[in-house]
């Protein structure tokens, strides 16, 4: 895949499956799954979910243990069960013990064929084993009489939260351009821009599915439908449609990771990634699956997510709601309240829920523009010294009273661009700007501890923020 030209072109070397080894009444199936496409989030990025990029409640960064799935089948003769090993380490052996065959191996799922005559029920078993040892067997029940297949998950599947679908747990995909994702006519789509202060249609919730003691998740649309693999296809470029969910399908499960900040997907049935097609932000664009980029590569922003929570309208937000103030490149404004430091400039971090990343926005005059923008610590942004000169640092400083110049500031929406604003100095041409950043959104722009500047105003990326709720 060759994405924009924005970004380094880069060759894609295609995996395969390896080896078949038969032995005996033993069929042994030895395939490796995938390459292991992620990498050590950095020391910064948050080892639970608080920085608003996936669901607070649980650590997702921890290793998923080998699981099979379904645990448990009922067929008939001829039938055929496709069963899709995940987590564990990266290659896997499967051996087939008892009657039947193993009809197919495509990536990370066995497909069993029931024998063509039965003369009695009977059972098999399918074993899969990591290269670590580990160890999990299905079970499968054959009938005399022709049986309509059922299945059952390891065990019955538990979602968390409840089937009531809670508003408070949906969240807007961003791109790392700012642009969203959308159900859209039966497909995930790219939505550029998002919808100001957020739409239904461009929410989406990670519903938590726990199958054998391993957390998998469901990406579920407000209207009810979950991003599908189309035909559970094991290819790249294979499609994501938003379909009726359902628990059984293994073609919508994904893991996720947290990748510098970042949210990503990995489907479970196959080991590849939801990404957006050669990186195009294009309204209507379709998102595929594809191989993993690791965080050294190139073309990991077509794989790279936020989950965030847009802030209403600036004349719906109360005095006393605290938010953050998030780029457009994904860290959040972070004062430096609790970490170790005295010094009263702001910085861009990795985002969290404590009060060094909470703001209030108070209209100065009561209606509107402009703001004072107050701390957690009930502190001002403040121009320092009240110097007009690029690149002179935001830091937070006692409220002055009055018309204090370099404590105001006028938020406007950026045009074409959404859930996004500049934030300007009063009275000036200089905007609220993240030191170093560019429209590649390379790490140097991201990395924690980035100065917040004044610049002059340029409609750039630099200087392209977003209020969330934490």
């Amino acid at each position: 895949m060759i994405l924009q030209t924005r970004w380094k072109r880069m060759l894609v070397t295609a995996r395969k499956n390896r080896g078949i080894l038969i032995s005996g009444a033993a069929v042994v199936l030895i395939f490796v799954l995938f390459q292991n496409c992620g990498v050590s989030p950095d020391q910064y990025a948050p080892s639970g979910l608080n920085d608003g990029s996936m669901d607070e409640n649980l650590n997702l960064n921890t290793p998923t243990p080998l699981t099979f799935f379904p645990a448990t089948a009922t067929l008939g003769p001829s039938a055929t069960q496709a069963f899709t090993a995940f987590g564990g380490s990266n290659s896997y052996t499967f051996t087939l013990n008892g009657p039947g065959s193993i009809q197919s191996i495509v990536g990370n799922t066995a497909t069993y064929r029931a024998p063509n005559t039965i003369p009695q029920n009977q059972t098999a078993s399918l074993a899969v084993q990591d290269s670590a040892g580990s160890i999990r067997t299905v079970s499968i029940t054959l009938q005399v009489a022709q049986a309509t297949p059922t299945t059952t998950p390891t065990s019955t599947p538990t979602t968390t939260p409840t089937a009531t679908p809670n508003a408070s747990l949906f969240r807007n995909l961003l791109t790392p351009y700012g642009n969203c994702l959308i159900s859209n006519n039966g497909k995930l789509e790219i939505k550029n821009p998002c919808t100001p202060y957020g739409s239904q249609s461009e929410q989406f919730e990670l519903r938590a599915i726990l199958i054998d003691q391993t957390w998998v998740f469901q990406l579920r649309s407000s209207a009810g439908s979950c991003a599908t693999v189309k035909d559970s296809r094991l290819d790249n470029g294979a499609p994501i449609e938003m379909v009726a969910c359902n628990q059984q399908n293994a073609n919508q499960l994904w893991a996720q990771t947290n990748q510098n900040g970042y949210l990503r997907l990995q489907a479970i049935h196959s080991g590849k990634c939801l990404d957006v097609p050669h990186g195009n932000q294009g309204n209507t664009t379709q998102l595929i699956q594809y191989d993993c980029h690791a965080d050294n590569d190139g073309r990991r922003w077509a794989q790279r997510f936020l989950r965030v929570r847009p802030a209403p309208a600036l004349n719906q937000i109360a005095p006393a709601t605290e938010l953050r103030i998030r780029h457009i490149a994904g860290r959040c404004v972070r004062t430096a309240i609790g970490q170790g430091q005295d010094s009263p400039n702001l910085w861009s971090y990795s985002c969290g829920a404590g009060s060094q990343y909470r703001f209030r926005l108070i209209s100065f005059a009561g209606n509107g523009a402009p703001y004072q923008i107050k701390s957690g610590n009930d502190k001002c942004l403040t121009v320092l010294d009240g110097a007009t000169q690029n690149g002179t640092r935001i830091t937070e400083q006692d409220c002055g009273t009055g018309y204090v110049v370099e404590q105001l500031w006028n938020i406007q929406p950026t045009p074409n661009a959404g859930l996004f604003f500049t934030i300007q100095r009063v009275g000036a041409n200089l905007c609220m700007d993240l030191s170093g950043a560019d429209d590649l959104f390379e790490p140097v722009a991201q990395d924690n501890g980035t100065a917040i500047q004044q610049w002059g105003c340029n409609g750039s990326n630099a200087q392209k923020f977003m209020f969330d709720l934490p």
